[in-house]
């Protein structure tokens, strides 16, 4: 359990750093080309798990059927998509606000939740969105520097980081006759 406590510290950490370099990189170092810096951080990880994966003497192989390997690559371009549209943020709102607003996955985990029909609405998760939604007005609604774009990208990002979490537990559980 020490190992997955010094992991987690590892991965919030690093995500910590990250967050705060693409900030200073796009707003200080006035670097303006945030998808270019999400294309080369996303080449720089494949390259390291290939490395990491050839090291232990590991192939790289398909395991599963074509559909599995379809909605995976959709997994993989949801995911792009939310980093994508945080990084675009970045240049538009702060990261306060942005963490703020993209808090409000939980929200949209349910709703895609309920249209897959992995949960079943009830009145008591239905009472948590409604809350949690209620916060996520109060947090945006004092912001001083509020940009509409900038909202809707953080908004989309939390869309997309939610879509993908959904799009996993049907990847990794296979629920219903339409799945894979």
């Amino acid at each position: 359990q020490a190992r997955v406590g010094t992991l987690v510290c590892y991965y919030y950490g690093s995500s910590m750093l990250l967050i705060l370099y693409n900030k200073w990189l796009f707003k200080k170092f006035g670097f303006s080309f945030p998808l270019s810096v999400t294309a080369f951080h996303f080449s720089l990880c494949f390259v390291f798990a290939a490395a990491w994966v050839r090291l232990r003497g590991g192939t790289f192989r398909t395991t599963g059927s074509g559909r599995v390997v379809c909605w995976t690559v959709l997994v993989g371009v949801m995911t792009g998509i939310d980093v994508s549209l945080s990084n675009l943020s970045y240049l538009r709102v702060s990261i306060p606000f942005m963490e703020m607003v993209k808090s409000s996955s939980p929200i949209f985990v349910l709703l895609l939740s309920f249209a897959a029909r992995i949960e079943k609405p009830t009145l008591p998760l239905i009472a948590a969105m409604f809350l949690m939604s209620c916060g996520l007005a109060m947090s945006v609604e004092g912001e001083l520097a509020f940009d509409g774009l900038g909202f809707a990208m953080c908004l989309g990002a939390g869309v997309m980081a939610a879509a993908r979490i959904v799009l996993s537990h049907i990847v990794l559980h296979g629920e219903g006759e339409d799945r894979p």
